[in-house]
């Protein structure tokens, strides 16, 4: 179920609501919207709140599977494609843009192995400094959409480093996504 079936069902406003859970109502809007990712300690608070067992917030959905993702030095990107490769379970807290792609290679292992799914929000900007140093998707200004962790240089462009491979130094991001979720194959 979720959050919003559940406040409806018992007549709550979303203030009421968000005095439940000892938060803004701002901070609870953006819960029930999927615009905060309800992470264990919300769906344990939830189901508290509502008092539900948490296995009834986390939705039997999927998200599209979109491509594949490298974790070297190549990747195949279907990102415009009209439709999904397959279909994945979605993560928790997953939001109506959350998508998935496979990873291919070696170059993350350990952190995100080969045939992997690596979960991201698909509205993909340029890095922000919030994805300095996390583990991202970066599509390059050459089509490459890789699996690294950005490090901007001086001049804007970007290294990419790896677990298990040498940084690819200098290059150009024309979009990135933070990974927020990876699921073993």
């Amino acid at each position: 179920m979720t959050l919003r079936e559940l406040r409806t069902k018992r007549g709550w406003t979303l203030a009421r609501a968000a005095a439940e859970f000892g938060m803004s109502k701002g901070g609870y809007v953006k819960l029930e919207r999927g615009e905060r990712r309800m992470n264990a300690d919300y769906i344990h608070r939830a189901a508290e709140v509502f008092g539900v067992p948490a296995g009834a917030l986390v939705e039997d959905a999927s998200v599209p599977v979109i491509g594949y993702v490298g974790a070297g030095a190549a990747a195949h990107y279907y990102a415009d494609a009209d439709a999904s490769l397959e279909v994945a379970p979605s993560p928790p807290g997953a939001t109506p843009t959350t998508v998935a792609m496979v990873v291919r290679g070696e170059s993350m292992a350990g952190r995100a192995d080969d045939g992997d799914l690596v979960y991201f929000d698909q509205v993909m900007d340029q890095p922000g400094d919030e994805m300095i140093g996390r583990l991202c998707a970066c599509e390059l200004d050459d089509g490459r959409v890789l699996i690294k962790k950005p490090y901007r240089n001086r001049d804007g462009s970007w290294d990419l480093f790896s677990t298990n491979a040498e940084p690819i130094r200098g290059v150009w991001i024309v979009r990135a996504a933070r990974v927020v979720w990876i699921r073993p194959r």
